[in-house]
């Protein structure tokens, strides 16, 4: 459990072999060195690079000695992830597994449980789409019985913020006539609902298409990327009424012009 400066001689993408003094050839593990599976060892670490270490055990005989680099690292985490925890502090870290009820995120060398209630905005959102990606959450519980430590945080705290601020500043700019690039997020069967950046608006299937339609999936899929106009705000529900249609295209003009 002492902590010692070890100064890297040789690695390989299984482990790390340093001098540490005291005439022992030290060794660090792929597993010792990062609590992240998919490290790249080769690439972080350069013959020369020096690295704070804890020795984990020490076999005389032979002269060597087994340290962990993570180990290390998560005594410095932890208070860093404990200082978070107590000032709500935003911190980042990157998804590396999807598992069953959520997400686990590394950061500080601290492995994070981010629960699939907490992971996106809508529980309808796929967890497999976050793998690999830098996510910014905050945390929500943090404490240690012994050696096991348990830290539990939440993605949506912050986009949740994030949506309120894109929604401020809609309400700040919108008015009717203003054009918007927005996502359909639902359907039905009276119209399609469009997301606008943290405020939805719906296009009546009668805004649709100048021709009838049965349903809006004829003319846009969840997912589309369209551009509509505000037609209508109703100030009392906050309720957008949007446009979609284009006066170009209403066959009557198409007619008038040949």
């Amino acid at each position: 459990d002492q902590k010692v400066c070890g100064v890297v001689l040789a690695v390989d993408s299984t482990e790390i072999q340093v001098d540490i003094g005291r005439g022992l050839a030290g060794y660090i593990t792929k597993d010792e060195y990062s609590l992240d599976p998919n490290v790249n060892m080769t690439e972080e670490v350069k013959v020369g690079d020096k690295l704070n270490l804890i020795i984990m055990k020490i076999n005389d005989q032979e002269g060597t000695a087994m340290l962990s680099k993570r180990r290390y690292d998560a005594i410095a985490g932890w208070d860093n992830i404990v200082a978070a925890k107590d000032s709500a502090e935003i911190v980042k870290g990157v998804v590396n597994e999807v598992i069953k009820g959520g997400v686990v995120v590394y950061t500080n060398n601290v492995r994070v449980f981010i629960p699939a209630s907490q992971a996106t905005l809508n529980r309808e959102d796929n967890l497999e789409a976050l793998k690999g990606q830098e996510v910014s959450f905050r945390l929500i519980e943090v404490s240690q019985r012994g050696r096991r430590r348990k830290v539990i945080g939440s993605i949506k705290s912050v986009l949740k913020d994030e949506f309120a601020e894109q929604r401020a500043a809609f309400w700040e700019s919108a008015e009717v006539g203003k054009t918007y690039t927005g996502t359909v997020r639902t359907l039905t069967n009276y119209g399609a609902f469009v997301d606008l950046g943290g405020v939805s608006g719906m296009i009546h299937i009668s805004e649709l298409s100048w021709l009838r339609i049965k349903h809006p999936s004829e003319v846009v899929n969840v997912g589309d990327t369209v551009e509509v106009y505000i037609k209508d705000i109703n100030d009392e529900t906050k309720k957008i009424s949007l446009g979609y249609k284009k006066t170009e295209d209403n066959p009557w003009t198409i007619l008038e012009t040949q």
